[in-house]
């Protein structure tokens, strides 16, 4: 007889219901606890975003009491600081800002002038991987990749060409937690860095002194936040920025302006006469030119021109003569004409601008020739006489022009489009007449603000000019653009920062 013992089996039952209690009670557990460590953590991140809110808010209003006291009347001024789960550290040491002028002098003379380097230091609330910073006069936010942000801007304020930069630096150490009151004091009176007439640069022979006329000036900052300084630099100029991620460093570079060339003498074929920081709205007040011939058949077959040559902009003011002084007392006489043609391309817009003007008998007015000194005057600006929009008419091969080819291969046919700025009436269209001198002015304003004009006096044995002895002036309105600088004004401001 076969006997079935149950006994086991109802034993394996029994073993089996404790495991799953047991098993039940370990996932209730875990998932229990994976529950409260998910909830520790959004309660954490919660609360830590609410301390960097409440941090960026009280550092924000620090910031305005801070500037009360160091760059107005206020003599001390005390904010209370809520810590919550962070804590607060003053730094002396924290980054510093750099000034300098590179090539004063001028850029033949590489000199770098530094204006002024020091330390900046900063308050900081640190909490978890991030952190609220006041630094310079502004007030920063850092996350855990590294990266800043501006909270509020700093100390730093250019406008129309003028850079004004009150430095405000913390010179004490101190540190604390929880809620605290945060007193800043002047640690010193404000020093006059720039300008000032009892400091010289290095060499040369010049005091501190607006305006700047030569050269670069550049602003370097090294902070922890140098990211969000370069965000701000970056939205209130057009300057050359550059970053340095491995020194947490940002540079910003303003070019100066020079000023109007003003007296000149001629560049040689092929060199130029350097425009730089001209505003581009008709701002040419005056320009003429002397030009002396170099003997043998004076002016006559004469080619000579200024240009400009870019990949994507191309201009040419070219003059010919068709004749020499002739016979008679004290040199003789002239009695040909003096052609003048004027050329613009520019290819930067949506559409391409191909504009031609020419005048084939300039006006005496505007010109004269004397030929007992063997020269050829022209005032270009003003000038009274007129041109006509209209292909030009060339003389001679191609060869004589600088853009002869490019000349050569356009054909006007529509209206210009050039002419939009303030000082312009409209545009033209093909047979039109205008000043010339208003022409001159509104095409070198085009090119404005910083160009290299230079001269062509034709190919080889047709040169007619010895530019050696030639001269001439050149006044225009200076430009204000973003990326210029010509006033300069940078303070020193300390401050003392206790917290407790």
């Amino acid at each position: 007889m076969t006997h079935i013992d149950c006994v086991g089996s109802g034993e394996g039952r029994a073993q089996s219901s404790t495991i799953g209690v047991v098993l039940l009670f370990g996932l209730v557990v875990a998932g229990t606890t994976m529950v409260v460590l998910v909830g520790a953590t959004a309660v954490t991140d919660s609360q830590q975003q609410s301390d960097i809110d409440r941090a960026t808010q009280e550092l924000t209003l620090f910031d305005s009491r801070a500037a009360m006291v160091a760059l107005g009347d206020s003599e001390v001024q005390t904010v209370r600081l809520n810590g919550g789960g962070g804590g607060y550290d003053v730094h002396n040491d924290s980054g510093y800002i750099k000034v300098t002028n590179t090539n004063y002098i001028d850029d033949a003379t590489r000199r770098t002038e530094v204006l002024f380097n020091e330390t900046l230091g900063a308050l900081v609330y640190d909490v978890g991987d991030r952190e609220i910073a006041y630094q310079g006069g502004g007030v920063w936010q850092r996350g855990e990749n590294g990266g800043a942000t501006m909270i509020s801007s700093p100390e730093f304020h250019y406008r129309d060409a003028t850079l004004t930069l009150p430095v405000i630096r913390v010179n004490n150490t101190d540190s604390a937690s929880g809620s605290i009151a945060a007193t800043v004091e002047k640690s010193q009176q404000t020093r006059r860095v720039f300008p000032n007439s009892s400091t010289d640069y290095s060499a040369g022979d010049q005091s501190y002194r607006n305006p700047i006329r030569n050269g670069t000036v550049n602003i370097t900052v090294h902070s922890d936040y140098y990211l969000g300084w370069a965000e701000y630099f970056s939205e209130r100029t057009d300057g050359d920025i550059t970053i340095f991620d491995g020194n947490n460093t940002v540079r910003l570079t303003l070019a100066t302006v020079s000023g109007a060339v003003g007296d000149f003498d001629m560049p040689l074929e092929g060199e130029s006469l350097e425009i730089q920081g001209m505003a581009n709205a008709h701002s040419i007040s005056e320009f003429d030119m002397t030009l002396r011939h170099d003997g043998g058949r004076g002016f006559n077959n004469m080619h000579w021109a200024w240009y400009v040559e870019n990949p994507d902009e191309k201009f040419e003011l070219h003059f010919y003569s068709d004749s020499k002084c002739k016979g008679g007392p004290g040199g003789g006489s002239f009695d040909g004409d003096i052609d003048v043609s004027l050329y613009y391309y520019n290819d930067t817009g949506p559409t391409t601008v191909e504009e031609e003007w020419q005048n084939t008998d300039l006006d005496g007015s505007d010109y004269s020739v004397d030929c007992a000194d063997g020269t050829l005057s022209l005032d270009l600006i003003p000038a009274s006489s007129g041109m006509v929009y209209d292909d030009i008419s060339m003389t001679g091969s191609d060869n004589k022009w600088m853009l002869g080819p490019e000349i050569r291969d356009h054909s006007v046919s529509g209206p210009t489009t050039s002419f939009d700025d303030g000082a312009d009436t409209g545009n033209y269209t093909v047979g039109d007449s205008e000043n010339m001198g208003f022409l001159i002015n509104h095409y070198l304003g085009k090119l404005a603000p910083s160009y290299d004009l230079r001269v062509t006096d034709g190919p080889g044995g047709s040169s007619r000019v010895n530019e050696g002895s030639s001269f001439g002036t050149l006044n225009y309105g200076l430009t204000t653009g973003d990326q210029y600088l010509t006033f300069l004004h940078v303070t020193e401001n300390s401050i003392d920062i206790d917290i407790d």
